[in-house]
Formats: C-alpha cells, structure tokens, sequence
C-alpha cells in the first residue's frame, strides 16, 4: 500500500522528516503546495496516482483544503476511489499508527479505526468511494 502525506503547507513533509526520526527511509511519499502552483500540485499528484496499481492512503492535513479537494477530485476523474482512502486531520499519532498498519491492514480495515461516531468532531474525515457517490 503507498502511502502519501498531503497538505497545503509543508506539514507533509514535517511529518515525514519526524518519521525519519525514528524509520530508516521510511516508506512515506508527501506532496505539498507550499512551493507548486495548484496546476504543478495537481499535474504532481496525477502522475503519483498514475505510477502504480496499489492502494493509497492518504493523510491530508485539512477537509475542504486545496489538497483534499484537488485530489479527491483526482481520485474520482481517475477512478481510483475503490483502492484509496483520504483521512484528514493528519498528525503525527496517526501518521504513526498508520504507517505501522498499512503493510498489515487493507483499506477497509484502516477505515474502520476513524469511522467512529465523533471522528468529524475531532477533525477527522474519510472520502472513500462511499462518500463520493
């Protein structure tokens, strides 16, 4: 499974500068926009998804931000929603616990730990192929 980190600031990255902290060459993509224009990001994260047949998870710092938005939307145009999941409200405790489960767990198994009665109250919300119909 690829993992990804998206965010409109370079807090993709942080995350994945503080994984490498503790994994040797983690196996973590991030894309930001703080230094691409939307048309750079887009093209950018088009050819990521185009690069492989896995599934994706992707942590993204806001719902509703310009990076969610662009790449649900991506996710749609390209029909890739049936093996992705975007989860947003990324912080470094999820980033962690995902990043220990993505090789272990599928898609339907990592949405079950935020789909919880008050994950949107804590800022959390998943797009999958059920929220975009």
């Amino acid at each position: 499974m690829k993992f990804l980190l998206i965010s409109n600031s370079t807090l993709a990255e942080e995350m994945y500068e503080a994984m490498k902290n503790f994994y040797t060459n983690p196996e973590i993509d991030f894309i930001h926009l703080a230094s691409l224009s939307t048309n750079d990001f887009i093209r950018k994260i088009k050819n990521y998804l185009l690069s492989t047949s896995e599934e994706f998870l992707i942590l993204c710092d806001l719902y509703g931000s310009t990076a969610f938005n662009e790449t649900a939307y991506l996710l749609q145009e390209l029909k890739l929603l049936h093996r992705s999941v975007i989860i947003t409200g990324m912080s470094l405790p999820m980033t962690f616990k995902l990043y220990g489960l993505k090789d272990q767990w599928n898609i339907c198994s990592i949405k079950s730990l935020y789909q919880t009665p008050d994950s949107k109250n804590h800022g959390i919300f998943i797009y999958d192929k059920e929220v975009a119909i």
